[in-house]
């Protein structure tokens, strides 16, 4: 791995100047060193590290991370990090963390929480600018040097094809035996599916499931857990697109590039990330190919999580540059926001790559978020004064809305003159339809239909189709019962049971805007400031529309 000298630069509070770490530190300029604040009882050796102790070479210090990473053998290090409270922490490069399998980032001492700071603000590649840059290259989506046109991946050769494989499985079967040379067993891998973008970077897939290889047997593929989610072989991708992911897939999670390890576990503890630049050229604090991430008590400058399994996020404040401080982004599976904290006009959005999300206990602005399923409590979704996204909540593009749910949830709207809790829907381009729409019951959604990538990404099993205007009067209608599509990516192709009145072949077909399947309000949710829209969820209980599921639709 090609590196160069990274210094740090920390600078006295009291007076201001900069504190000279070259050559070997005195006794009185040598931080404290405290033990861990956490023994461990995993059995897991731990070691401590100071930047100080390298002179401020942040890169230095990873590479002896690394070096006593593998000394210890597989996952039987943490790398405990302390950093001086009331002090700055400046560095060249943001990856200094990239392949260390488990840390504790961690404050010492008493104070305000140390600052940490990427100073390299002339980066070519915007993510080189923020304050972290962590996980690249570990696993089969990225290889480092991706943004600027560098790296990347390709379906065809960092990725297995799959046989169908449905939730509670723990055996995939691999369409082609040689592909096991692309898997490790004893690693962790990811099992995914589903295209829900056209385009973007990395593919936005509905369904992720992260496992560890046991075995391998000529093509069967041994898992340690069983499947959580439902994976199709036949599912829609462009083939044209190296990285459009729909039909299920394998890949290798830990160590795909250069030796790249995962981040098993990692911990950031009463530390503050310092942006710089404008939002997104400076700004954003990233994270991807982790297991298990935690930040506590930090406050976050635009928080990309990404690519990862678990991130909790406890009594953290986001900040930014602009007025998003928060995107999570894509192929994850949780995120826990738990005593959290947005500036006034500071939304938080994304999260459509996202299996769920939790926000409780939490003060936010708006929320403009998308993962199959939300569930917020005890919080406050303040608007007020907003003027980007001006109601409390909203739904981006892509991926279905499975189930978004609100207990003891107070919205505030922005003002008088945006006077709702949510935005309502706008109309999706409906499907014409003709005779030559349907083979018996399969329904054909040609690719050249102008709305075709709204269909693609809100359509799910069990999904209503209606000839109706909308929700609220739907006519006659059906449901989808399972979508796949040919091998070339022409069409998206969809079983349906016709359910109310005859089945049209004429007209016009509507679905729910943006895959909205059900909202529930549960006991203490109001609207303090502005009142009730409806967002045109197909099912919303406990709210003022309080509408049920149509007679067939689940």
């Amino acid at each position: 791995m090609a590196d160069y000298p990274t210094r740090i630069q920390i600078t006295d509070p009291a007076t201001g100047k900069v504190l000279d770490l070259s050559g070997t530190l005195s006794a009185s300029s040598t931080p404290p060193v405290e033990p861990p604040t956490e023994p461990p009882t995993d059995g897991i050796t731990e070691k401590l590290y100071r930047p100080e102790e390298f002179s401020g070479d942040f890169v230095a210090m990873q590479q002896k991370m690394l070096v006593d990473q593998q000394a210890a053998g597989d996952g039987l290090l943490r790398c405990v990090v302390q950093f001086e409270r009331n002090k700055r922490y400046e560095y060249q490069k943001n990856n200094w963390l990239t392949g260390v399998q488990n840390y504790r980032c961690e404050a010492v001492g008493s104070g305000a929480n140390p600052v940490l700071f990427n100073a390299n603000v002339n980066a070519p590649y915007d993510i080189d600018r923020g304050p972290l840059n962590i996980g690249k290259g570990a696993n089969c989506f990225t290889e480092p040097g991706y943004h600027g046109g560098g790296g990347g991946m390709s379906k065809t050769t960092a990725m297995a094809l799959i046989g169908n494989a449905r939730a509670g499985d723990t055996l995939v079967k691999l369409l082609t035996a040689s592909d096991a040379s692309r898997l490790e067993p004893g690693r962790w891998h990811a099992v995914f599916s589903y295209a829900q973008q056209i385009g973007g970077y990395p593919p936005n897939c509905r369904w992720i499931d992260y496992v560890k290889v046991v075995s391998i047997t000529n093509d069967v593929v041994n898992l340690d857990r069983p499947l959580a989610h439902d994976h199709w072989a036949d599912y829609w991708e462009d083939p044209s697109d190296q990285q459009s992911v729909g039909k299920a897939r394998i890949g290798l999670w830990d160590g795909f590039y250069d030796g790249i390890r995962c981040t098993l576990e990692g911990t950031w503890k009463d530390l503050d990330f310092e942006g710089s630049g404008t939002m997104g050229h400076g700004d954003t604090t990233y994270i991807e190919s982790h297991i298990d991430c935690l930040f506590e008590n930090c406050s976050i400058s635009n928080f990309w999580p990404s690519l990862s399994k678990n991130v909790t996020c406890v009594n953290c404040s986001f900040t930014g540059m602009g007025n998003q401080v928060a995107e999570p982004d894509k192929l994850c599976d949780t995120l826990i926001l738990d005593g959290c904290t947005t500036g006034a006009g500071k939304y938080l959005t994304g999260g459509t790559g996202f299996t769920e999300i939790i926000i409780k206990n939490s003060k936010l602005c708006c929320i403009m978020v998308g993962p199959r399923k939300l569930t917020v409590s005890d919080s406050t979704i303040d608007a007020m004064g907003d003027a980007v996204y001006c109601a409390p909540c909203g739904w981006p593009m892509q991926g279905h809305k499975v189930e978004y749910s609100f207990t003891g949830t107070t919205f505030v709207a922005s003002s008088p003159s945006w006077a709702y809790w949510a935005w309502n829907s706008a109309p999706v381009t409906p499907l014409p339809l003709s005779a030559s729409a349907w083979q018996g019951n399969k329904l054909i959604i040609r690719r050249d239909f102008a709305g075709y990538e709204n269909w693609l990404v809100w359509l799910y099993e069990g999904s209503m189709l209606f000839t109706g205007p909308n929700l609220r009067d739907p006519k006659n209608y059906g449901r989808v019962d399972k979508i796949y599509a040919p091998a070339d990516g022409s069409a998206l192709w969809c079983d349906v049971t016709w359910i109310k009145g005859n089945k049209p072949t004429s007209g016009n077909l509507n679905i729910p805007q943006k895959g909205l399947r059900k909202l529930v309000w549960g006991s203490g949710t109001n609207i303090s400031a502005g009142g009730w829209t409806d967002p045109d969820f197909i099912c919303m209980t406990g709210t003022p529309a309080d509408r049920p599921f149509p007679q067939g639709i689940t």
